[in-house]
């Protein structure tokens, strides 16, 4: 989810379906009222949508035979989830059981948060202060202001996020592996994105698709789009896990 500092927000999810017989709609609902929807999908795939209260029916057309299955992105944009009072902005996110990635607008400082869910892991990336749940079991609401200044937290909201990263880097052990040398040719052909993540992946190996997206600075729907097609190439090869997504290289790139 991308914050912007104008009121809206840009949310990116992944999906696959897959048909336990011909189908040829698929419905699921989303809790919380959008204004525009994209769809993109290895498959040929279209989109619709309903507001329905506070929630959007999303209907999507695609043809499926018994056994086949569509990967999707979807690129949803709300104005429905964030308010505006006085000088104090405030986002709204609905419980979920996916992982939820926020990433506030340049020069955002975090006052508090209002929520019974788990504090979340927070890192800063070019300016920006992203948040990231496993998941949401409770409702949140983030309050924050805008300013030039460079993003920063208060400090009691900071002084836990050490104490969640401590934790994390207590129990990370780092074993080096040689690994085969990457092919120059294949390099040649990569653009610089391509590139950054060809080198994560060489670097960490199989990883989530998530961690690449934060770990190459790239977000999570243009990294999804193009590892399709890096995909195509013969670049990757990725997997499905449930709702978690994993990508490793392909032998080519060693040749």
């Amino acid at each position: 989810m991308d914050i912007t500092n104008t009121g809206y927000a840009v949310i990116s999810s992944e999906i696959t379906i897959t048909a336990l017989k011909p189908m040829d709609t698929y419905t699921y609902y989303l809790p919380f009222p959008i204004n525009h929807l994209e769809v993109y999908s290895d498959a040929p795939v279209t989109g619709e949508y309903t507001i329905m209260g506070r929630q959007t029916e999303v209907t999507l057309h695609v043809s499926l035979e018994e056994g086949q299955s569509a990967f999707c992105i979807f690129e949803y944009l709300t104005w429905e989830i964030i308010s505006k009072e006085g000088t104090q902005w405030w986002v709204y996110l609905p419980s979920i059981e996916e992982p939820v990635t926020v990433i506030m607008p340049e020069g955002a400082n975090i006052s508090y948060l209002v929520t019974e869910s788990d504090f979340p892991l927070i890192s800063e990336e070019k300016g920006r202060i992203n948040l990231y749940w496993e998941y949401l079991p409770e409702e949140v609401y983030i309050y924050y202001e805008l300013s030039a200044e460079p993003a920063s937290f208060s400090m009691w909201f900071f002084v836990p996020a050490i104490a969640v990263l401590g934790a994390g880097i207590g129990y990370y052990v780092i074993k080096r592996v040689k690994s085969p040398r990457l092919s120059k040719t294949v390099l040649s052909v990569l653009n610089e994105r391509e590139q950054a993540v060809v080198e994560y992946l060489h670097k960490k190996g199989r990883s989530r698709q998530a961690k690449i997206s934060r770990g190459c600075h790239i977000p999570k729907t243009s990294l999804s789009k193009m590892l399709i097609k890096m995909e195509e190439r013969g670049i990757i090869k990725r997997e499905r896990d449930g709702n978690i997504t994993f990508c490793e290289l392909d032998e080519k790139v060693y040749r």
